[in-house]
């Protein structure tokens, strides 16, 4: 079935203060059969997205203040973010069968 096309059967909400280092976008336990992340970027900074913790910063996809993104992303997958400076809080919602 194609990321599109998917129903959500559980939904799990995570709030996050992320900082300057890579920090794992997901709740303290990975959503069991997830495909897809939401990102809600609550601060008016720039968050910056990536499934690599050891990306360059200029590298990464870059989300602005108040956006959001849904990003497909099974458990096995990680998305991470990080602040370019400060702290900045974040809505993660995973979704999953």
């Amino acid at each position: 079935m194609a990321f599109g096309q998917q129903k959500a059967q559980r939904v799990q909400e995570t709030s996050l203060n992320i900082g300057t280092e890579w920090t794992a976008l997901q709740g303290t336990t990975v959503l069991p059969r997830r495909f897809a992340v939401e990102v809600y970027n609550r601060s008016n900074r720039k968050l910056f997205l990536s499934y690599s913790n050891t990306q360059n910063i200029r590298a990464a996809k870059a989300l602005g203040g108040a956006e959001g993104k849904v990003e497909p992303a099974e458990s096995a997958l990680t998305l991470y973010g990080r602040a370019a400076s400060s702290t900045i809080r974040v809505m993660v919602t995973e979704y999953g069968h």
